[in-house]
């Protein structure tokens, strides 16, 4: 084995480079698509007030981008997540300590969806409470969502690798569901 060892000498370590930028590769292009998912339902979001039609192209669109092995998930689902994620977690951040609109909302579309939509309200909320490295809550907040919400999991698994594009696009539509029932409260 020492030979071996001499033999290679620093090659391993000659190679974390390429293996960090490798990983930074891949980093930069799952985000591009979840940015590309992102754009189409947005879009999407938006044209679901007047062109229903128009709307559900741009949800199959998004629905209709592969599954990414090393991120474990659809970047069209994933991405009506990660907007959901961000108008719930953006509006605590806003608000003042005493200002529980944004947890009135958040509770107000658990109850109102259905669906992967609900699982994905939960698992945002409760992860506000489990993750106190990121999320500082009053105890009152931590209480009323723990009651509404139980120990909802971290991440919500709602399709396997294989799913159709047409039960993608059903995930999709629940979450961004959820999402227009967050923001109408």
């Amino acid at each position: 084995m020492e030979d071996i060892d001499r033999w290679l000498g620093d090659t391993p370590r000659a190679l974390d480079g390429l293996v960090v930028t490798s990983g930074q590769q891949l980093n930069a292009e799952y985000m591009a698509k979840l940015t590309g998912a992102q754009n189409l339902l947005q879009k999407a979001f938006v044209a679901a007030a007047t062109d229903l039609e128009k709307a559900d192209r741009l949800i199959e669109r998004a629905a209709a981008m592969p599954y990414d092995e090393r991120e474990e998930s659809f970047p069209g689902v994933q991405g009506a997540v990660q907007m959901l994620y961000d108008a719930i977690t953006d509006d605590m951040e806003d608000a003042d300590e005493d200002d529980h609109e944004w947890l009135e909302a958040a509770l107000a579309a658990h109850e109102m969806t259905t669906g992967p939509g609900k699982a994905e309200v939960a698992s945002i909320l409760n992860g506000m409470v489990l993750q106190t490295a990121f999320f500082s809550l009053p105890e009152v907040e931590k209480r009323r969502i723990t009651k509404a919400v139980g120990s909802a999991p971290l991440h919500v698994e709602h399709l396997e690798p294989d799913a159709t594009v047409t039960a993608r696009a059903e995930v999709i539509r629940s979450i961004l569901a959820a999402l227009a029932a967050y923001l109408a409260c």
